[in-house]
């Protein structure tokens, strides 16, 4: 791949688009009737007009004299009264006038409605009869044409917007003069519209009047005169003066910060627009500090279209892009790509730079055919502008013959990519980077077209020249390790191609160790996506072909173990090597790095009003961008200390398995077909692995994940309806329907596992996608029988929970309960409250609505009384109990690694405010992606989830306080949980969480482990509150009787099972499945 060129940073612009105005009642047109009339200044005679010119006017004094504009001149001056006639309408001009109203009326509405062709044709008819009543140059025809070029801008119908504001504007200047107010409005609007056709000359001269007169009409310092004069300098900026355009924004900003003050948005937006401008001049440093300085205290904006929110997109979206967020790469070349064409003409270098970097979004999205074309056209016109060998001219043919090759045009792609290699080898040498990049194009061209023998040599002689000139760990080199595994996978050189994917195996994960470290964990899962996708699904993909063949199925099985869940780990690490750290600097940032997630958890769960919505968002975006930056901060601070080794051996996993316990690792990943080069569609894989000595890893083929993902969808549902249904259809009718379902799931997944597991009887499962989402106890064996009656079932994010070291830290101190939390606590309210009794209620919320107001639950308070002795025998330490107006948010925040910590409450995953929409990946993989319904960036799934504590229904009371009553995800990962055995979640769907491939649910369950906790118990569906209570309780008596933690809550679903099996004739799985273990033992 070609090299991205830099991203076109838009300035902040300003468009008027004021209403129609209203006059005011001594304004009027009227006819010259004396023979001449004389126009004065006190008693100078400034002109004589003749009989029946046409005036406008301003102003009426003593019902003697009339103020009105010298015609074709500047000067306002004095007539008689007597020496004019006000022009009268007829009736039946009123009543045309009136249906311009109502056609004025209409577009008003439609205007608000977006519903812009409608409102133009209406404005027109409006205005169509306004120039046959009130005659062409009426300023209220004026006012019409100002409104109807606003909307033509609107529409990008700059061609058609040009003309209709030049007639507005010289009506406005012949009528009102050049010094009016409306005159200036429409001039300003008459340079935006030459700026976006690309006529930056003219934009200029008349940016630049527009500032001398709004700077003489109302002041230096008035924010219109500041908004012409950043407008002017975007000018400047776009004709290459960056010198005079940062002149112009220093002195906009010098004024914006004494007037305005340093917060304020168009103080921001003036400090945005001037690092845009160093950053052009190459001052890096300063314009990084300014940005980060806008972006930190920007409030509000005025719109999504508004330049200030554009420039604050861009951003983030600069830094999106290069961690391989193409979904808002794309979106933001689109919008820089537009701005280009339409200010810098089509044939701008920067427009060609733009062009370029759309259409490798474009490929790397999948949408090839759309990237070919522009693609075509950036060359033809790179050749044109910057010449044949120009090194962007020579990218664009290596893009252009990539796509070509992916495209199935070889021969081709072929000669394209020949010719680039050759000018490359002249231009920059034999070892430049782009021309390593052009060999190794070149080398998948030829491998594509079936030329195997002369790809293999091109890609091994790469990969010789990219270790010795990039060394061999640069991305590049680790790229031609993976072209070189792949082509001798191709080739059927099985153990060559295994022992390469091996090598690479190992080279990747200590590549990441150091990548991820400096990554927030968004960046992390983009990265990854980006950087190591593709090479980890063909290495699973490889395993999977030659799975018959014992030497890769172990080799593919320590892949998987090690290319799994490496985000989850690598946030760990970061949180570890900082809260070990002997430098107090750390710890301090740390502080602020919770502080942060407290004020982005508290703002992400406010409610505000329409009027408050971009202000909030650009605010939560602000804190967003610190709490990233800060996490990189502390992730960099902490490469130097050791590190661990990172390689996790299978034999070390399969020594830790005991005789009856199996590892099944679960992948969901595109297929790679060796044969044809082509991947196919996803599918689920399972490594089974069996402890050392009894036996061979197995790899299973469960088949296409869409299906699968489709049985999983089809069963969540069905257990979520188990009340409905078990009132509806009765006990044992509502058992049979929750098991059709079930079965068609164990059916894809639960039965082709059972044939390789043998006798085992435990099963450590690591599913992967939405494979986390239903309890594997609950699935129905072909007797009958649910698999929790047979097999006992605990699950780990990846193969490496089994042979983790544990904590340096010890627990300590008592084990805590929280639970029964009185929502309704307010800040002044006192230590008593009233419990209501209603024990089967559920513990959910499921929507920023609901967290408002929740009810007490009782039951809680019930289930931490039978517990408490038990979890005093299992701890051998009394529990410390924080009931009622001490079951606080701050409570839970401030614990220092509990052995045990039990939580009992209202839990909450949100997923209201997303839509997916679906996008193809450069692997033919369609993959959802997550955005906000107004198609900005998705939050955290670390904000989405949460627990309800005291004082949660009372949170817009709090103020500023840190505790709101809300615990986000994002908060309780700032929690020191090191050496806390065992996290108990008694609270609805704990376990759910936002799906990531390959590295487990974003949810309560990660958070609670990211901050330390060894096993965390959770839920997927809502428990009802009193079967909830019986079954801890069993729990717990089962761990003090000395069973592990898998094997408690396996025998507490069982005796939750038969119970209801004796009392109410059904197995029904809501009642009693709903809890799952992640972790150790």
């Amino acid at each position: 791949m070609g090299l991205h060129c830099f991203f076109f940073l838009p300035l902040v612009i300003t468009l008027f688009l004021i209403a129609q105005i209203a006059h005011t009642a001594d304004e009027f047109l009227a006819r010259v009737t004396a023979n001449p009339a004389q126009i004065k200044a006190d008693t100078e005679v400034l002109a004589t007009v003749p009989q029946g010119t046409r005036l406008w006017v301003f102003e009426v004094r003593d019902d003697r004299w009339v103020k009105v504009k010298v015609p074709g001149e500047e000067t306002k001056g004095w007539l008689h009264s007597s020496q004019i006639q006000r022009i009268e309408r007829s009736d039946a001009d009123y009543a045309r006038l009136s249906g311009a109203s109502a056609h004025f009326k209409q577009y008003e509405q439609l205007k608000l409605e977006r519903q812009l062709p409608q409102a133009i044709a209406e404005l027109r008819q409006c205005l169509e009869i306004e120039r046959q009543v009130l005659g062409e140059d009426h300023p209220n025809v004026a006012n019409s044409l100002y409104l109807l070029s606003n909307r033509l801008f609107e529409r990008s119908l700059f061609d058609e917007a040009r003309p209709v504001m030049e007639r507005a504007l010289a009506i406005r200047r012949d009528m009102l003069g050049m010094e009016d107010i409306d005159t200036i409005d429409a001039m300003f609007n008459l340079a935006r519209t030459y700026q976006e056709q690309g006529d930056l000359a003219a934009a200029r001269t008349l940016f630049e009047q527009t500032l001398r007169l709004y700077g003489k009409v109302q002041g230096e310092e008035h924010p219109d005169t500041l908004i012409a004069m950043n407008s002017l300098a975007i000018v400047l900026h776009e004709l290459g003066d960056n010198t005079a355009a940062r002149t112009l924004h220093e002195r906009a900003l010098a004024i914006r910060r004494r007037v305005l003050g340093q917060e304020h948005p168009d103080t921001i937006g003036s400090m945005n627009n001037l690092a845009s401008v160093l950053r052009s001049l190459g001052d890096l440093t300063a314009a990084r500090t300014l940005f980060e300085q806008s972006l930190a205290i920007r409030r509000k904006v005025l719109g999504v279209e508004h330049p200030d929110t554009i420039a604050s997109m861009n951003n983030l979206g600069l830094m999106l892009f290069d961690l391989g967020d193409l979904t808002n790469a794309r979106r933001l070349d689109e919008q820089t790509l537009e701005l280009r064409r339409k200010i810098l003409g089509v044939e701008h270098p920067d427009t060609l730079d733009t062009m370029n970097n759309l259409a490798l979004v474009l490929n790397d999205l999948g949408d090839k055919a759309e990237s070919r074309t522009l693609h075509e056209q950036t060359l033809a016109l790179m050749r044109k502008v910057r010449g044949a060998e120009h090194p962007n001219t020579l990218t664009s043919m290596n893009n252009l013959a990539s796509v070509l090759n992916d495209l199935g045009n070889g021969e081709a792609a072929r000669t394209l990519q020949e010719q680039t290699l050759e000018l490359r080898r002249k231009t920059l040498g034999e070892a430049h980077p782009d021309t390593l990049a052009s060999r190794n194009n070149l080398a998948i061209v030829l491998q594509d077209i079936g030329e195997l023998a002369a790809a293999r040599t091109l890609h091994k002689q790469t990969l010789e020249l990219r270790c010795e000139v990039l060394g061999e760990g640069h991305p590049h080199t680790l790229g031609s390790m993976h072209s070189l595994a792949f082509i001798l996978a191709r080739s059927r050189e099985v153990a060559s191609a295994s022992d390469s994917f091996d090598e690479l195996g190992h080279t990747v994960r200590a590549y990441l160790a150091g990548a991820l470290s400096g990554l927030s964990e968004r960046e992390q899962l983009l990265f990854l996506k980006a950087q190591d996708e593709n090479r980890f699904h063909n290495s699973l993909s490889f395993g999977l072909q030659q799975r018959t063949e014992p030497r890769t199925r172990e080799h593919s099985a320590a892949w998987l173990l090690n290319g799994k869940a490496v985000t989850q780990e690598s946030l760990s690490e970061q949180i570890r090597l900082v809260r070990e750290s002997d430098d107090p600097a750390l710890t301090v940032r740390l502080e602020e790095l919770n502080s942060l997630r407290t004020q982005l958890a508290s703002l992400s769960l406010k409610v505000v009003t329409p009027e408050q919505i971009e202000g909030h968002q650009n605010t939560l975006k602000s804190i967003r961008e610190q709490e990233a930056r800060l996490s990189r901060e502390l992730g960099q601070q902490g490469l130097d200390v050791e590190r661990p080794e990172k390689w996790v051996e299978l034999a070390e996993v399969r020594e830790r398995l005991a005789n009856s316990r199996l590892l099944i690792d679960i992948a969901r990943f595109r297929v790679m077909d060796f044969e044809t080069g082509k991947s196919r569609a996803a599918h689920y894989v399972a490594w089974v692995i069996p402890p050392a000595g009894s036996g061979d890893v197995q790899i299973v083929d469960l088949g296409e994940a869409e299906a699968i993902d489709a049985a999983v969808a089809a069963a969540r549902t069905a257990l979520n309806e188990g009340p409905q249904q078990l009132g509806a259809l009765g006990p044992e009718e509502a058992e049979n329907a929750v098991q059709e379902p079930l079965r068609k799931l164990a059916e894809l997944v639960l039965d082709p596992l059972l044939v390789e597991v043998g006798d085992a009887k435990e099963l450590i499962l690591s599913p992967d996608a939405s494979l986390w989402l239903v309890p594997w106890a609950a699935l129905p064996l072909d007797d009958g029988r649910y698999a929790v009656e047979e097999y006992q079932i605990r699950y780990v994010v990846s193969g490496r929970d089994l042979v983790a070291k544990p904590s340096k830290v010890q627990a300590n101190g008592s084990p805590v309960i929280v639970a029964d939390p009185n929502f309704d606590l307010t800040p002044s309210a006192d230590d008593t409250a009233i419990v209501a009794n209603d024990s089967g209620r559920s513990r959910f919320v499921g929507s920023y609505e609901d967290l408002a107001n929740v009810e007490r639950l009782p039951g809680t308070a019930t289930e931490a009384k039978a517990i408490t002795p038990l979890l005093e025998q299992y701890a051998d330490a009394a529990p410390v109990v924080h009931l009622d107006n001490e079951a606080t948010e701050s409570v839970v925040k401030q614990l220092r690694s509990p052995p045990v910590l039990v939580l009992s409450t209202h839990g909450f995953f949100l997923e209201d405010q997303q839509i997916e929409i679906e996008e193809t990946l450069s692997t033919g993989e369609v993959r959802k992606v997550a955005l906000t319904i107004d198609g900005k960036l998705a939050e955290n799934p670390l904000l989405r989830c949460g627990l309800l504590l005291a004082g949660s229904n009372k949170r817009d009371e709090a103020g500023d306080a840190l505790d709101d009553g809300v615990l986000t995800g994002m908060e309780i990962v700032g929690t020191d949980l090191r050496g806390t055995k065992l996290v108990v979640l008694s609270a609805c769907e704990t376990g759910l969480g936002q799906v990531h491939n390959g590295e487990g649910v974003a949810g309560l369950r990660q958070a609670f482990q990211l901050a330390g906790a060894e096993s965390v118990l959770s839920t997927l569906w809502q428990v009802p509150d009193s079967e909830t209570a019986i079954l801890m309780e069993d729990f717990f008596k089962n761990l003090v009787a000395g069973q592990s933690k898998a094997e408690a809550l396996r025998n507490a679903q069982l005796f939750s099972l038969s119970l209801n099996r004796r009392h109410h004739n059904t197995g029904h799985p809501y009642l009693w499945a709903a809890f799952t273990l992640t972790g150790g033992q």
